[in-house]
């Protein structure tokens, strides 16, 4: 077989492995066309290629799947329509909601049942999970997530209707400028990726779609790669290189070696390549998944210079001249040739070297290269010479050079002229050079943050996929921070990037005065870096202003949370997902100042952001419901936050399992609104659940079980159970070490066993902790906060029990001045302070201005809080001494009679 008819063979081969089984026999009539040889030798070859499969992937024992569903079967809340797509996993199918939660067409990904499941179902699980770490406009949404009926596992994505970014570009034939400035889009989607430890591994048209608006939108992260220990080295296998796409594929993926963020830059090249020239970089060559490839590829100026006889993407040949396709570029052949030439020619070829180290050290620097090719200036892949430098300055400077040498003659004063551009010229190539040597800088700082991140970050921090790991690696931390001070006092920009991530996992770990100068340090140098005007910037202002907000230190976490939401609007509009988090931690500092409404507000405009541009069942979303769930509980609305935990909490099992701790969290928050509503058992067993999974997730002394650890006292306490002291002491003490026994989080704490002690009948500790609780929330937090108006009721309500009406009527009339200042529409609280007050009022005989308030108070307590509630009988019971006391017996035994047996 001669090589021509070899190539035609490999092609038909490749086309066909893309197709489903069902799909490749059609398929082969129409690429064989009458060919009956040709499609002989390709079944062949297919036959050869499924038996080598099946022996080198299926392990011993295990059993294959379940067929894969037709049209109309129910997945989850969702009906399938059809099928979509096929990949080397799973298959893709265009499905509907079908219980009216929302009228949208989405896409479900589910495992394909001719597979063997062990690795494969690893390998698709941990693509859902890196799906929902990943929240970007560009990158396609992950909405929902679960296992069918019969154990395939699915996940549901928001169905993107658009085209490979290839054909959508040919198809408008956008211009090679266009085509570039929609390839950045892609880089800045990579990049994000990159940014969060992920590597796609499958970069190609087919994964890039674009929509009718022109945005690229980044899918199937089938094979991606998680920077970080998961899965362990003892369980990796070749599976990511037998379902990799060659034609896209970096030389290190190809030979098995470790896959760094280099070889989605590899593969970027290629497609680069593909969008420039029409063709893929090594055209008819040799495309063999085994081979490597150590020859540069054709710069693509001289390929879209001659007819091409076949050009192929993913398996469809076609024929085409050099003029159509420089008319889908809006162009002709020479003018095309002549706009790749040069600068172009060398970007691609960069990005495709086959050593890792020489390529771009990122997508962004591929990226600002092409800007940098746009807008005229000198790019790095150019080598440094002084024509270059001289036409790009020309070119830049067109009309100010002309002008200059007419003058020049006509002065007779050119040598002083010449003498002033080459002083320019020489300028220019001294910054081209520091632009190279800041390349291999940017590269190496690169290399070793990933290095850096890997070994110290991933196992230390509790909220990611690891959580359960042991995360005591604060040594770990205390390594790295002293490292950066040490290894990398001649790198700011590496030295700012680590440090800002080991605080914001010191922060994540309840060590706030470890994060606060390593924040604050991070902050300092990229503004010196970056300018003042730079999302990193942005990051530092953020993150610094939650932790400064953890230590109490109010004023200057508003300041930075303010600052970080203005920076970040002005850098990305009004509708971005760094602004709905700026949105979102400003209004939780609001809200701990007091201001509830103006927090819901900010928390409301976050939520809708959220929902979008990431869809209604991401990760972001639910993070911003249990925001939003959290301030209408603490606004006293139990029944508009109950559907948004509940939202919240379906929307995290189905992205991360019940067994992550994100999921136990989430039952936390549920049981607090369960314990305000006065559904004591209910919220004791969530609590006893979700505890354990904290204890593994956090260790035994994090914020997160102190909390749980408080709250479970607060329903045990509230029927009596002996257990909660032991509980709130415990939950005190953790939360002393964590923040000091003087800042305002340990008050609630203490609060709630003064509140146990003063059941049991032991007063006076019970009023010394109480007057402890509202000098520490007075310091912290001014005499108009709410929590101060909540101490004040503490204390008034321990002074009516010990019969000191006296003392305690201006303590309850200062905290409702404050309530009623915070909550205009209303609190069951406010109702609750009302009824201590007409307690005070019955005692000076002042019978008809208390029965209103009891009246009133009971009403709203019974409605909030239940019937069966301490307040609501409370209020009852002093509503029946009332009237006794007043007189009027027989109205005493009617209300009487509405007390619960």
């Amino acid at each position: 077989m001669n090589s021509g008819r070899w190539e035609m063979v490999r092609e038909v081969f490749r086309g066909a492995l893309e197709r489903d089984p069902e799909g490749r026999r059609g398929y082969l009539r129409q690429a064989c066309a009458g060919d009956h040889g040709l499609c002989g030798e390709v079944e062949s070859l297919l036959a050869a290629h499924l038996e080598a499969v099946d022996f080198l992937e299926r392990p011993r024992g295990t059993a294959r799947l379940v067929a894969s569903p037709a049209a109309g079967r129910r997945i989850g809340a969702y009906e399938i329509e059809r099928r979509i797509g096929r990949g080397g996993m799973g298959t893709v199918y265009s499905a509907v909601r079908t219980d009216e939660a929302f009228d949208k067409r989405v896409a479900i990904k589910l495992l394909r049942p001719d597979l063997d499941r062990d690795e494969i179902v690893r390998r698709f699980e941990a693509e859902r999970r890196i799906l929902a770490r990943l929240d970007h406009p560009h990158v396609a949404r992950l909405l929902d997530g679960g296992t069918t009926d019969d154990g395939l596992p699915y996940f549901v994505m928001e169905h993107v209707d658009g085209e490979p970014i290839d054909e959508y570009c040919d198809a408008r034939r956008l211009s090679v400028s266009e085509r570039l400035e929609l390839f950045r889009t892609v880089c800045a989607a990579v990049q994000y990726a990159h940014r969060n430890l992920v590597v796609h591994r499958d970069l190609k048209p087919s994964n890039i779609l674009v929509t009718g608006d022109g945005q690229p939108k980044l899918l199937d992260f089938g094979i991606a790669k998680i920077l970080d220990p998961w899965p362990p080295p003892s369980t990796r296998t070749a599976t990511a290189l037998r379902f990799m796409t060659p034609d896209y594929a970096s030389p290190e993926q190809v030979r098995g070696e470790p896959v760094t963020t280099a070889s989605d830059v590899y593969s970027l090249g290629v497609l680069l390549y593909l969008l420039l020239a029409g063709s893929l970089p090594f055209g008819l060559r040799d495309r063999s998944p085994v081979r490597v490839r150590v020859e540069a590829p054709e710069p693509p100026s001289r390929v879209v210079g001659r007819p091409l006889e076949t050009l192929v993407r993913e398996g469809a040949a076609r024929t085409l001249a050099p003029e159509s396709i420089a008319g889908r570029r809006r162009s002709d052949p020479a003018r095309l040739v002549r706009r790749l030439s040069g600068d172009l020619d060398n970007i691609v070829l960069m990005a495709l070297r086959e050593e890792p180290e020489r390529r771009y050290a990122s997508a962004e620097q591929l990226a600002a290269d092409l800007d940098r090719h746009l807008r005229g200036h000198p790019v790095l892949a150019c080598r440094d010479t002084l024509p270059y430098r001289w036409g790009k300055f020309f070119r830049r400077h067109r009309l100010a050079v002309l002008v200059g040498a007419a003058y020049v003659v006509a002065v007779l004063g050119f040598g002083i002229v010449m003498a002033l551009q080459r002083s320019t010229i020489a300028g220019e190539r001294d910054q081209a050079e520091a632009q190279r040597l800041a390349t291999e800088a940017e590269r190496r700082r690169a290399d070793q943050a990933t290095a850096f991140l890997v070994e110290l970050f991933q196992a230390s921090d509790p909220y990611d996929e690891t959580a359960g790991a042991d995360v005591t690696a604060r040594e770990l931390l205390r390594r790295g921070g002293e490292r950066l001070a040490s290894e990398l006092a001649d790198q700011p920009e590496l030295r700012a990037e680590l440090g800002h991530t080991i605080g914001v996992i010191y922060g994540r770990l309840g060590l706030f005065d470890e994060a606060v100068p390593l924040l604050e340090s991070a902050l300092e140098t990229r503004r010196e870096v970056r300018g003042g005007e730079h999302p990193e910037v942005a990051e530092s202002l953020d993150e610094l202003g939650l932790v400064l907000a953890i230590r109490a230190d109010y004023p200057a976490a508003e300041e930075h949370l303010r600052q970080a939401l203005a920076l970040r609007r002005h850098l990305f509009g009004d509708r971005h997902v760094e602004v709905a988090a700026s949105l979102e931690h400003l209004g939780g500092l609001l809200e701990k100042l007091g201001d509830f409404r103006a927090a819901e507000r900010l928390y409301r405009q976050a939520l809708a952001i959220r929902q979008e541009l990431l869809g209604p069942r991401s990760a972001g979303v639910a993070e911003s419901l249990l925001a939003l769930a959290l301030n209408l509980k603490n606004q006293g609305e139990y029944e508009g936050a109950e559907p948004h935990y509940r939202e919240a909490l379906a929307i995290h099992r189905g992205l991360l399992g019940d067994e992550h701790v994100r999921v136990a969290l989430d039952r936390v928050q549920l049981s607090h609104l369960l314990l305000a509503r006065g559904d004591y058992e209910a919220a004791e067993s969530l609590y006893r659940q979700s505890l354990p999974a904290l204890r593994r997730a956090f260790g035994d002394e994090h914020v997160e079980v102190a909390y749980c650890l408080h709250s479970l006292a607060m329903a045990l306490a509230a029927r009596g159970e002996p257990e909660a002291e032991g509980l709130f002491r415990e939950a005190l003490t953790l939360l002393r070490q964590r923040y000091g026994p003087e800042h305002p989080n340990v008050v609630a704490t203490l609060s709630g066993l003064a509140r146990y002690l003063h059941a049991a009948g032991d007063l006076d500790e019970a009023e010394r902790l109480y007057r402890r609780g509202l000098a520490i929330r007075r310091q912290a937090l001014g005499d108009h906060s709410p929590y101060v108006a909540l101490s004040l009721t503490n204390v008034a309500g321990l002074l009516v029990e010990n019969g000191d009406f006296a003392s305690a009527e201006p303590l309850l009339r200062e905290a409702l001045a404050i309530s009623r200042r915070a909550f205009p529409g209303g609190h069951w609280r406010i109702h609750y302070m009302e009824t201590l007050l007409a307690e005070c009022l019955i005692a000076y005989g002042r019978y008809a201005e208390a029965e209103p308030l009891l009246l009133a108070g009971y009403e709203a307590l019974r409605a909030t809080k239940g019937g069966q509630s301490n307040h609501a009988r409370r209020a009852l019971s002093r509503l029946v001494h009332l009237y006794r006391e007043w007189g009027k017996p027989a109205k005493a035994e009617e209300v009487r009679a509405w007390l619960p047996r």
